[in-house]
């Protein structure tokens, strides 16, 4: 049987009206899962890309944060030999828009995350995306400009590959 494919594309534009006014590293969005993807195991991985901004030196690494899924296979080190579930799907990466300046976009393709084993299809209808920092703890992404600003517009397109069916 050949493999079944869900694409979602996520456009920060067309968050939910509650956040439609937040940063774009904080917004909210609604899909009815029960209506798209039956309910089984699956591989999700995904791709990314953003409007410019300004990175100087790369002080803080982008990371893209989800309470999507409720139950899968990545753990983050909370303390030496303590791991706790997390919410991170993976980070981004910055390229250069325009040579010899320091606006670039940011970027992540499904070979620069590794991809997140789902026991179920999301559930959680209403999610959020979050683009925080790898501080710790981790706080909205602000670019390096003198002014700092969100990570731009983007569009994230979440793949999920069908594993299994219950």
């Amino acid at each position: 049987m050949p493999k079944q494919v869900y694409n979602v594309v996520i456009n920060s534009l067309n968050s939910t009206l509650e956040t439609i006014s937040n940063a774009t590293s904080n917004k909210s969005y609604y899909v009815d899962w029960s209506d798209r993807m039956p309910q089984g195991k699956y591989i999700l991985s995904f791709t990314f890309i953003s409007e410019g901004n300004v990175v100087t030196n790369f002080a803080t690494i982008p990371v893209v944060y989800s309470d999507i899924a409720s139950s899968s296979n990545s753990t983050f080190p909370v303390a030496p030999n303590i791991y706790s579930n997390t919410q991170i799907l993976g980070t981004l990466y910055p390229t250069s828009i325009m040579p010899g300046t320091n606006t670039c976009c940011f970027r992540a393709d499904t070979t620069s995350n590794p991809s997140i084993y789902l026991n179920n299809r999301p559930f959680n209808n209403l999610f959020t995306i979050q683009i925080l920092n790898n501080s710790s703890p981790p706080l909205a992404y602000l670019d390096e400009a003198a002014t700092p600003a969100s990570i731009g517009i983007y569009m994230l397109i979440l793949h999920f590959e069908l594993y299994e069916l219950y």
